[in-house]
C-alpha cells in the first residue's frame, strides 16, 4: 500500500478477519507513523514494534 491513510485502510481492511499481520517499512516512526494510528482505530492490536532485524540473521 502506500504511505496514505486511505490506501492504508484499503489494504487493512482486506485483511479482516486474519489472525496476523505484518506490516515492516513506512515512511517514519512518530507523527508520520500512520499505521500506528491506524491499526487501533481498526481493531488491531501491536504485538511487536521496532524488531532488531538484520539481513541473514534470525529474530
Amino acid at each position: 500500500a502506500r504511505d496514505t491513510r486511505a490506501s492504508l485502510e484499503t489494504v487493512l481492511g482486506l485483511a479482516e478477519g486474519c489472525d496476523l499481520v505484518l506490516t515492516i517499512g513506512g515512511a517514519s516512526v512518530g507523527d508520520h507513523d500512520l499505521v500506528a494510528r491506524l491499526g487501533p482505530e481498526l481493531g488491531m492490536e501491536r504485538a511487536f514494534y521496532k524488531v532488531a532485524m538484520r539481513p541473514g540473521k534470525p529474530l
